[in-house]
């Protein structure tokens, strides 16, 4: 399968979901693709990491007046129902790096279900993301969604509009339990929408080399045999600072030597979804880490 469409999925909050979009982006960047990022999480991480996080002002935030339509984001997608190539492109912004642009969230993201779920509207819910992304798929190479840390409609919406949905885990009971929930949904969705669509799970801030970890790899592979890699990401404390930051860091630029590029680096490569000029051109950051 070409794979074009990701999300991150993860019931939990704080998890990594975001710097893993990131780290992702600015690696395909790198490789002279054109990527597409759409912040679905009302913490807006993705945004502020891009430099295209607009703060709500109250009178947004209590409904009482529209965002202006140059800042249309996100939430202006699922409560407008922006599914066509024109109404969509609008929302997508460039970023301070070449080739990443964004669909940007923001603190009013909060309520748009709500609103879509009081609104009564008829139509399917559970497809508007997946709509809109295919009338602009052309015009990229990748599009990836980071997703809240939640299990709900926004998730489904991503799910549905990916070929690929990546799942961060840690090494703890509560991730076993939520990888199997998220799984299942997956399964799910495959089923009734009928999906060209796959997952992958790995370990993240985790030290390999611990006895708990390789306990863990031996649990994830017997829940989900098939799509566990064992590409784990390791605890550094570049990447918290990027994640603290109040202001657009490229990890590339930056933090390009640090422990957590280089493990999204061997996990981008373990995806199986570069070509092998891409993978040669990737060797070139990796050997700059030797």
């Amino acid at each position: 399968m070409d794979i074009k469409t990701m999300c991150t999925a993860n019931n939990k909050g704080g998890i990594g979901k975001s710097i893993t979009v990131q780290c992702l982006a600015e690696i395909l960047a790198f490789l002279d693709k054109k990527v597409l990022l759409i912040d679905q999480d009302p913490n807006s991480n993705l945004s502020r990491a891009f430099g295209n996080l607009k703060i709500d002002s109250e009178a947004v935030l209590e409904g009482r007046i529209l965002p202006d339509e140059k800042e249309w984001n996100i939430s202006e997608l699922y409560n407008f129902r922006l599914t066509k190539r024109e109404e969509v492109l609008p929302l997508i912004k460039p970023t301070q790096i070449e080739n990443i642009f964004i669909i940007p969230s923001s603190k009013r993201h909060v309520q748009t279900i709500k609103k879509m779920l009081i609104s009564g509207s008829s139509g399917n819910m559970e497809t508007i993301l997946s709509r809109a992304v295919k009338s602009i798929m052309d015009l990229f190479d990748y599009i990836i969604i980071d997703n809240p840390g939640e299990d709900d409609l926004m998730v489904t919406n991503a799910i549905i509009a990916s070929q690929l949905v990546l799942i961060p885990v840690q090494t703890e009971r509560n991730s076993q339990k939520g990888l199997v929930e998220i799984v299942s949904r997956i399964n799910k969705l495959k089923e009734v929408y009928d999906l060209d669509l796959t997952y992958r799970a790995f370990i993240v801030n985790v030290n390999p080399r611990t006895t708990l970890y390789k306990e863990y790899v031996e649990t994830y592979i017997k829940i989900i045999p098939e799509y566990f890699i064992n590409y784990p990401i390791r605890p550094d404390a570049n990447a918290v600072r990027v994640l603290d930051s109040e202001k657009p860091i490229s990890v590339l630029d930056k933090y390009y030597r640090a422990r957590f590029v280089q493990d999204y680096i061997k996990l981008i490569n373990g995806l199986d979804i570069l070509s092998a000029k891409s993978i040669k051109k990737l060797k070139s950051i990796m050997n700059q880490n030797n």
